[in-house]
């Protein structure tokens, strides 16, 4: 499957495929440290510019959108659905400090995996997070992800298998 460049909304929520136009709304985005502690892939500080040239020609990557809300379709965080190491499939995203806690995430990466699954997607779909995310931790709950142990996930982290009836 290659990368799915449609986009989806979902009420104030949008994803949009991530274009290199998008790297000072990411860099914007970016700037709090605290945006990726929990992210051990994403080092610091962190370089936007190299990052969205990664995300973008990263064959891997089938979503690689960035959020928008309202109807300015403001940026506010970006959510993908890759490749690991070891090839299973993995949601990831992130929200700007300053969207915390108005439930974008869990909007976001439920349009992903619609995306993902409608266009023909294995809906098997993982998960990591740290346990010290509990943020993140009731993201994947809501979207009905379960903790899991069958696949690897990176060190030190948590991992949930999402796979829809």
């Amino acid at each position: 499957m290659v990368a799915l460049l449609a986009c989806m909304q979902m009420g104030p929520i949008s994803i949009t495929p991530l274009e290199i136009e998008d790297t000072k709304a990411i860099a914007h985005l970016g700037r709090h440290p605290e945006v990726f502690q929990y992210i051990p892939e994403i080092k610091q500080p962190f370089d936007a510019e190299t990052w969205c040239k990664n995300a973008i020609d990263n064959g891997c990557n089938h979503i690689r959108h960035l959020i928008k809300v309202g109807p300015q379709r403001t940026p506010v965080g970006y959510v993908q659905i890759c490749r690991r190491l070891n090839m299973d499939l993995e949601l990831g995203y992130w929200i700007g400090k300053e969207y915390w806690g108005h439930g974008i995430a869990s909007a976001a990466a439920s349009l992903a995996l619609v995306l993902f699954v409608s266009a023909g997607g294995s809906p098997k779909v993982f998960a990591a997070t740290k346990p010290d995310n509990p943020a993140s931790r009731r993201v994947l709950e809501k979207l009905g992800f379960l903790e899991s142990s069958e696949s690897q996930p990176p060190e030190g982290m948590i991992d949930h298998l999402w796979s829809p009836a």
